[in-house]
């Protein structure tokens, strides 16, 4: 994900359980204020092989483009425009990266985000409060004011990386005050993750490494 800080001022963990419906919630709690949405979600299979969704025709960059895996290749093909458009088929991916940047669309951004994943959708996405430079360049590089990271399927992390080996579906949160974060800026998913009972949680390598995390 753009944007992690391996030092914030704050994080927190909480680990998600497999419902789609608290996924939504997470996703709907993230302030309509913020300025990123970015990440890649993927239809689940069984609505591929029940020809719900397209298994090679996606969104990306407000276009559609098809592509479809050959080995360790990424192959491009041609969409099927007429069964996304025309037969409302769903598509088989959904790419956030570029298409979400503005204020003024984040609250569709969540919402359309919300419907693909109680649909079984899945995938990772990354919610950020602006830098001070509120620039689209700056935003996918630098770290954020403040963050929620939403990983919606277990998944391996890299060696030597924060969260190293095998590690659970989870949310993170955190913030950066020398970015003018502030800890109240992920209070309102923090109260939804604590009204959904989820279960706070440190990642080994960074257990007692940051002031502000979940007790």
């Amino acid at each position: 994900m753009p944007g992690f800080e391996s030092h914030p001022s704050g994080q927190r963990f909480f680990k998600i359980s497999e419902d789609g419906l608290v996924m939504a919630q997470l996703i709907e709690a993230v302030p309509n204020d913020w300025w990123c949405a970015y990440g890649r979600l993927t239809a689940p299979n069984d609505l591929i092989k029940q020809g719900i969704a397209l298994p090679d025709t996606g969104i990306e960059n407000h276009s559609i483009v098809g592509w479809h895996r050959e080995g360790n290749k990424i192959i491009s093909c041609a969409p099927d425009i007429i069964a996304l458009l025309l037969r409302h088929k769903l598509p088989g991916f959904v790419d956030f990266r570029t298409n979400s940047y503005g204020r003024e669309n984040l609250r569709d951004i969540k919402q359309f985000a919300a419907g693909l994943i109680t649909r079984g959708y899945r995938g990772s996405l990354l919610f950020g409060k602006s830098t001070p430079d509120d620039d689209d360049r700056v935003l996918y590089i630098d770290p954020y004011a403040a963050a929620c990271s939403l990983e919606l399927a277990p998944w391996t992390g890299y060696p030597h990386s924060a969260e190293p080996g095998e590690q659970p579906a989870r949310v993170k949160l955190w913030w950066n005050e020398h970015l003018g974060g502030k800890e109240e800026d992920i209070q309102s998913i923090t109260k939804i993750c604590q009204k959904l009972r989820l279960e706070s949680y440190q990642p080994a390598s960074t257990e007692g490494q940051t002031k502000g995390a979940s007790k």
